[in-house]
């Protein structure tokens, strides 16, 4: 008889293989404002292509990396991907990271998301699926949270008084990604979303 798998502490909508275009960025909401130690330590262990911009208001956090992710990932991730090697740029104005430098990055995020949580307790993190660049390859974690989104949605009520912020932005994108795995939300949340 197989053991069942224990469901993560806290939620990741958009866990998984992603895959990145230009940009990439990861909204964390936590339990309850972070103190100034806690923000920093938290800082400084956000992964390195995410430290662009490192953004915290109230319980909200959102890191983010400038145009060039690849760029960043070939840099900070040892692997084939060469962002000095002209060559590898693709028509001189586009360059991408070997697939192991964005595995690297997809897993040492979730490490750092586990190591966050430890610091102050994470309600969850939401990472867009890029289309552009093929989206992402949606993993038990994020389908296990999916299961989660009643209690976690819960913790969002304010938000839907809040038409334009980082909050809103990633409210707007986990309920996109519980209405395309037609995953049942709670009626407030619903208008809200088709406002939007």
């Amino acid at each position: 008889m197989g053991m069942k798998a224990r469901p993560p502490e806290f939620a990741f909508f958009g866990a998984g293989g992603a895959t990145y275009f230009e940009w990439a960025e990861v909204h964390v909401r936590f339990a309850r404002e972070p103190t100034p130690q806690e923000q920093q330590k938290i800082s400084k262990r956000v992964p390195p292509p995410l430290t662009d911009s490192i953004g915290f208001t109230g319980t909200h956090l959102m890191v983010s990396s400038g145009q060039f992710a690849h760029v960043s990932m070939a840099t900070a991730y040892p692997g084939k991907g060469d962002p000095s090697d002209e060559s590898q740029w693709d028509g001189g104005r586009w360059f991408f990271a070997d697939s192991a430098q964005v595995d690297a990055f997809n897993l040492d995020t979730e490490a750092w998301l586990r190591e966050a949580h430890a610091v102050c307790p994470i309600v969850c993190a939401y990472r867009a699926e890029d289309w552009e660049s093929g989206g992402t390859e949606l993993s038990v974690w994020h389908h296990q949270s999916m299961r989660q989104i009643g209690s976690v949605l819960a913790q969002f009520e304010e938000v839907l008084t809040k038409e334009k912020s980082s909050q809103a932005y990633m409210l707007a994108g986990i309920l996109r990604m519980a209405k395309e795995a037609k995953t049942a939300v709670p009626e407030a949340f619903l208008a809200w979303s088709n406002k939007r």
